[in-house]
Formats: C-alpha cells, structure tokens, sequence
C-alpha cells in the first residue's frame, strides 16, 4: 500500500491526474486509490465545476473513476485496513501534505510504516519541525514509544508549487486587484533578489493599485480607500 500525504487544494488533485496517467499507461496493473481527510472533500468540489478544469485533467478522472473509492468514514477506513492486511495494492492520497500529527494522512502512516510492502511518497515542501520529517528520521514519538521501527520505503517528490513569476506578474495585471501583500518566504530576500517580484509589481503601483511585504508585527489596514501597513 501507498500513502501520498498531500495538500487538499491543488496538490492532491495533482497527484490524482498523475496516479490516473499511470493507471491508463499500465492497464495490467490493478489496484484501488483511496481518497480521505480535506482531500476527499476539495476533490469532489473540482468534480463538481469539471467544466471549469482542463481536459486533460476531466479525461485522466474519467479513467480512473471506476478505481477511485472516497474514505467517509470509520467504517471505510476499517475496510481500507483489512485491504492492507491482506496485501492488495492501493495508493492512498490523503491530507495533510506535512503528515500534520492527528490529520488522517498521519494515522494512515503510523499503520503503514512498519512495512517493507509499503511506501510514503512526499509531494510537496516538508518544514524541517513537521511529522513528516520525523517520519523520514524515524524519530516519530507514537511509533517510538510502540516499539515500531519505521520500514516502508519513503520518498520525497519536488512538486512545483506555484506559477513562475513572469505568470504570477501577468496575473495581477490581468486582474487589476487594489493591493498586493507578498506573505510567503523572508522578507529581506524578498526585495534583494534581482528582478524580483515585488520590485516588478512596484513598477505597476498606482493611485489605485498598491504593493506590500506582509512582515510579522506590521499589519496592514484598510481606511478611506486606501490600505495602509504600519
């Protein structure tokens, strides 16, 4: 059995169309997937507005429907158990992405990490002090304190995460939005690089359009028409 923790809005339906490619290029192969946690939930919302999707994407779901079974419940997740007892193939995409300690990804890793059979793949960005680092350390405290050693094989996959900046400026140009807060990463680094984001967006501020770095102890509040960081 595989477990791919991943995130709930975008990633997890990522990983599905690629799971779905794979399953159309190995037809051979039989084996269920498994949806549970966010995950199953923002999926089915995507299933929902598939006009709004790509068609590349309604036709890999389409193929691999007729594998995909949600996990609602205690008495699915029973089932989904006694699956893995049994040593059927499965692939599990469930959140969180960071194996959040309680999240549903998470307890299906402490099941499944004392197998050899079994694997975890990693699909996004893991915060050095997240469970999923513990999980690759084998220092993960419930398995530890269970005497289980961690055994499945584990990998980490680099997912890009977000558009390239060139798109991103496109975005905002398109949209015209009244302000830009910039939150992710460090502050500094985010105005020092060349060409960066922030810098190219200042070129496009005006009386109507603002730019800022969001920065801890700095909030930015709204007044009169205009947004303001203290």
């Amino acid at each position: 059995m595989a477990l791919i923790p991943a995130f709930a809005v975008g990633r997890s339906q990522e990983v599905l169309g690629l799971v779905a490619h794979h399953a159309r290029q190995n037809p051979d192969l039989t084996y269920r997937v498994y949806l549970d946690g966010l995950t199953r939930a923002v999926t089915a919302c995507y299933d929902r507005f598939a006009e709004e999707l790509t068609g590349q994407y309604r036709e890999l779901r389409r193929w691999i429907d007729y594998r995909l079974i949600p996990v609602a419940d205690r008495v699915d997740r029973d089932t989904l158990v006694r699956e893995e007892i049994l040593g059927r193939p499965g692939v599990i995409i469930a959140s969180s992405g960071m194996l959040k300690k309680g999240s549903l990804s998470y307890q299906y890793a402490l099941h499944l990490a004392g197998d050899p059979k079994n694997a975890i793949f990693y699909s996004g960005y893991l915060a050095e002090d997240s469970e999923a680092v513990d999980f690759l350390q084998g220092t993960v405290d419930d398995l530890v304190d269970a005497g289980i050693e961690v055994r499945c094989e584990q990998r980490r996959f680099y997912f890009s995460a977000h558009a390239p900046k060139e798109d991103l400026v496109q975005f905002v140009f398109d949209v015209r939005p009244r302000a830009v807060i910039l939150i992710h990463g460090d502050a500094d680094k985010r105005t020092q690089v060349p060409d960066n984001l922030f810098t190219l967006l200042k070129q496009m501020e005006s009386d109507s359009f603002q730019v800022f770095i969001g920065q801890e102890n700095h909030p930015i509040k709204y007044r009169e028409g205009k947004f303001y960081q203290e």
